[in-house]
């Protein structure tokens, strides 16, 4: 499988996205956005929610992200608020 474009950053996000988690996940995502800028791609399909939190938070990034024409993959089932179910997705 191939995610982005050659020569671009790819970063990975996996782990479980719950409650305790949701506060940090945000703006930890942003931080690293800030160091690598417009051209990184994000695959968050290794990221788990747990519960609403999680889902909510994981969509609200994803939303932010592909906003600012970052190219976003969120889990496949697509349970994350604002999320699309095909599982890939670019601005």
């Amino acid at each position: 499988m191939s995610f982005g474009t050659p020569g671009e950053t790819s970063i990975a996000v996996s782990g479980d996205l719950d409650v305790e988690s949701a506060a940090t996940f945000g703006p930890l995502v942003m931080g690293v956005h800030g160091l690598f800028g417009p051209d990184a791609s994000y695959d968050f399909t290794g990221v788990v929610a747990r519960d609403a939190a999680g889902r909510s938070t994981l969509g609200q990034v994803a939303h932010e992200f592909r906003e600012h024409g970052l190219l976003v993959a969120v889990p496949v089932d697509g349970d994350a608020a604002g999320t699309d179910r095909s599982g890939y997705l670019s601005a």
